[in-house]
């Protein structure tokens, strides 16, 4: 059972990559050993990759990118292939109908370019970057719910959730008795709309995937404003046909489709190719504007300390950066007068990013102590209180998890 901490150190913004890798640097190197150093960029346009792609190796597939498309029906029926040929990140169709804007998402294999401090990077909760996920949701409208628009989202829950029959080997709760196990408080007479079935989207025949128990399956309800509005279905590792069964068959509670959203990761030229296939959208329902990144975290072999130098160095790859983030990992700790092997490597990482106009950093340092007494424990607390500050050295500040 691992000892755990994580929180924050430095309240200071940090005005530059080069400045946190400076920091990073001199105070890791005093405390342990680094057996990883990963950046993560974020641009508005793909002018940075060319640069990028001068000093990066020739298969390196962590370039991302977050772009929204018009929904044009041979868009629509290439993403029902994308979504099993993809990786990193997710696809999403959505209609803009006004008063009535869904969304109907699902998750792509392996963790998209999150930002660093994003918990499927942790060894503890790898787990869930196997899984596949498939939401059908109202999308963020500011202020009260009209009553059409709970009307819309609460008929289209309620066929998501009945559709879900045929695919679940045993018998599935009635949708009240589950609300109501689940803690959620919903006001019955959106329960009592008349589920909405649209349009097939994809005319192409597919196989219905075999049921699965339902404890192989995560539902969640999403509940606004006392309406369902939506359901969050996970599935388990192995079980990437049922996933993208659901997908095809949530999308018929849309019965228009504006915008494709496409979150993915490759190389360079993968995207750049995928980028030609798109007529993209005047905006992006989720963010500012398009984006376009690179993170090293993505590729398993990692970059030398002089590659990523010679990137946060190069003006061209660091011209009109919107986001960055630095990020140690595999932390290997100096502890006085123990042996090396008494903790050894851990799932511990440290990182720096930037948050608006302001920097954030995250310290979590996961340890295999299964007694607080320990003087292995006393040695570490002690290490990491001469780099981060006292609040390590507390017994207090850690947890078991």
């Amino acid at each position: 059972m691992p000892l755990i901490y994580q929180g924050q150190i430095n309240t200071k913004t940090i005005r530059s990559l080069n400045r946190a890798l400076k920091i990073g640097k001199s105070t890791l190197d005093s405390i342990c050993n680094v057996g990883r150093l990963d950046l993560r960029y974020a641009w508005q346009t793909t002018d940075n990759w060319e640069p990028c792609d001068e000093l990066l190796p020739p298969d390196f597939d962590g370039y991302w990118m977050d772009v929204a498309a018009h929904a044009d029906p041979e868009l629509v029926l290439q993403c029902s292939k994308w979504i099993s040929e993809m990786k990193g990140g997710s696809i999403s169709l959505l209609s803009l109908k006004n008063d009535a804007e869904a969304e109907i998402s699902i998750s792509l294999k392996d963790v998209g370019p999150e930002r660093y401090d994003d918990q499927r990077f942790e060894a503890r909760f790898s787990h869930q970057t196997k899984r596949r996920r498939v939401r059908t949701q109202a999308l963020n409208h500011p202020g009260v719910m009209s009553k059409g628009r709970k009307a819309s989202c609460a008929a289209r829950a309620l066929s998501a959730y009945e559709s879900l029959d045929p695919m679940i080997d045993g018998i599935k709760p009635g949708l009240v008795p589950w609300l109501e196990t689940s803690g959620h408080d919903v006001d019955p007479k959106w329960l009592q709309v008349t589920p909405q079935t649209g349009k097939s989207w994809f005319p192409e025949i597919h196989s219905v995937p075999h049921a699965r128990p339902i404890s192989d399956l995560e539902l969640k309800a999403l509940v606004m404003e006392q309406c369902l509005t939506g359901l969050s279905l996970d599935t388990e590792v192995g079980a990437d046909d049922l996933a993208e069964h659901v997908w095809r068959t949530w999308t018929s509670g849309l019965d228009k489709l504006d915008v494709v959203i496409i979150r993915c990761m490759g190389k360079r030229s993968e995207l750049l190719n995928l980028l030609d296939q798109l007529d993209l959208y005047h905006f992006h329902p989720h963010q500012n504007e398009h984006m376009y990144g690179v993170s090293t975290l993505h590729y398993e072999t990692p970059l030398s300390e002089s590659l990523i130098d010679q990137l946060t160095e190069n003006p061209r790859v660091n011209d009109a950066v919107v986001d960055w983030d630095v990020r140690w990992s595999g932390l290997e700790f100096n502890l006085d007068d123990q042996p090396a092997n008494r903790i050894g490597r851990s799932d511990s990482s440290y990182l720096i990013r930037t948050a608006s106009a302001k920097t954030v950093d995250r310290l979590v340092v996961s340890v295999e102590l299964d007694d607080p007494r320990d003087a292995a424990f006393r040695s570490l607390r002690r290490q990491l209180a001469s780099g981060f500050g006292d609040a390590l050295s507390q017994e207090a500040a850690w947890e078991f998890d």
